[in-house]
Parts: C-alpha cells; sequence; structure tokens
C-alpha cells in the first residue's frame, strides 16, 4: 500500500489508523511530529463544520447540497480525497463549483497550481458544463483543453481557474499533463475509469496534483470491484 521514496515509505491519509496500530505494537518507532498531528485531529473529530458560502457565487444551494459543500471543505481541511457519489441532477456539479469559487482570489493557493475539471463522455461535454456554470461562477475563468485546435502549453494554464478537458485527451496527452502540477484533480463521470487495467484510468492515476476528487452518480454498474478504480484516484 506505500510508495516507495528516496526518503523512505509514503503512506497515504486513509491509512493513518493502519500505521498507528502498527506503531502501537512496536518496540522502538520514531514518530514524526505531523504524523502525531494529524492523528490527534482524526481522534478528536465530532462533526463536520458549517461553511460560508462563497463571495461570488450567485446561486442557491439546497440544504443537502450545502452539506455537500461543507464535506468537501471537511476533506480539504484534513487532507482527504473523496468520491462524491449521488443520483444524477441533485448538483454534484453546482456543489463541488461553488467550493472551487471559495479559492478565487484566495492566496494561500500558490501560483501556477490551478484546477483541473475533466468531464464526461458526450460530444461536447464542455458546451454543456459552460452553459450550465458560467452565470453562477462569473468570476471564474474557463479554459476548453480538447479539440484540434488545443494549445499543448501547459504554462497557459497558469492564466485559468478551471481547465476542462476529457478522457480521450487527457489520455492521448498524458505525457504532456502529468509535468504540471495542478491544485485540485476532479474526474466527472468517474465510472468512466471503472476498469482499473484500463488506459484511461492509468493515465488518471498519472495526474499530478494536491488534492483529488471524483464525482458520479453511478458509481457500481456492474459489480463493487468497479469502486477500487475510482477510489484509487483520491
Amino acid at each position: 500500500m506505500a510508495e516507495e521514496t528516496e526518503t523512505g515509505l509514503r503512506l497515504s491519509d486513509f491509512h493513518l489508523p493502519l500505521v498507528d496500530s502498527l506503531l502501537e505494537d512496536a518496540e522502538l518507532a520514531q514518530t514524526p511530529a505531523d504524523f502525531i498531528e494529524r492523528r490527534e485531529r482524526l481522534r478528536n473529530f465530532e462533526n463536520i463544520q458549517s461553511q460560508p458560502v462563497p463571495q461570488g457565487f450567485t446561486g442557491e444551494l439546497r440544504p443537502y447540497q450545502k452539506a455537500g459543500l461543507d464535506w468537501l471543505y471537511f476533506l480539504r481541511q484534513y487532507g482527504f480525497g473523496g468520491c462524491l457519489a449521488d443520483d444524477m441532477g441533485l448538483g454534484k456539479t453546482i456543489q463541488v463549483l461553488a467550493f472551487l469559487q471559495s479559492f478565487k482570489g484566495n492566496r494561500a493557493v500558490r501560483t501556477g497550481r490551478r484546477l483541473r475539471f475533466p468531464v464526461g463522455r458526450s460530444k461536447k461535454p464542455s458546451d454543456q458544463l459552460a452553459a450550465r456554470v458560467r452565470p453562477l461562477y462569473p468570476g471564474l475563468r474557463f479554459l476548453e483543453y480538447m479539440g484540434n485546435g488545443r494549445q499543448k502549453d501547459t504554462g497557459k494554464f497558469n492564466d485559468y481557474d478551471i481547465v476542462l478537458t476529457t478522457y480521450g485527451t487527457m489520455l492521448r496527452d498524458i505525457e504532456l499533463l502529468r509535468s504540471y502540477r495542478f491544485h485540485y484533480a476532479i474526474l466527472d463521470e468517474s465510472q468512466s475509469i471503472k476498469n482499473p487495467l484500463a488506459q484511461s484510468a492509468k493515465a488518471a492515476r498519472l495526474i499530478q496534483a494536491e488534492h483529488r476528487l471524483v464525482m458520479t452518480g453511478t458509481p457500481v454498474e456492474n459489480n463493487t470491484f468497479e469502486l477500487w478504480s475510482q477510489f484509487a484516484l483520491p
């Protein structure tokens, strides 16, 4: 479950409870201070805190959508990835984009690390998404990275808040895209990578990002093994 690095083995945050139990049985262990801080934070967790709707968002969130927004803040605060899965039409995109709106103008977000939002498999998914969400988020700058006329220059990503692409484009340009470190990597219609052996699933796992999310209305279409591939990204 660990990734081997030059300084040792690196585990994901969701392995903290497992590591904690191993340390309890160890006769001698050097425990990093940041591990202790994260462990105590989880042990003392009581509930997900309500967060303000970001300024600049002109829409209205239903109570369950507001709960989803609060959950996304919680994931970020604790360093977790997440899978936002609910029925189609309940507003997953609205929740996520309202969340991303909160980083607009936030100095804590380092320059050059922007947001990535690959969309689904329809012919022109970016047009459908843009038509729905741009009026609600007038301050966000969208780049549609797709089509034969796309400029294969990741340096241009720095001029935009959200980079929209398709799974096909991601697969074809993965060697280029993997060289850029994004702030968020978000997969919409994430059942598209339900087969972990498929090239698109492998490409998605190569994308470099500080935070990761997947969104789907059909997380399981055939069997529960499909969840593994989607959960492997966060």
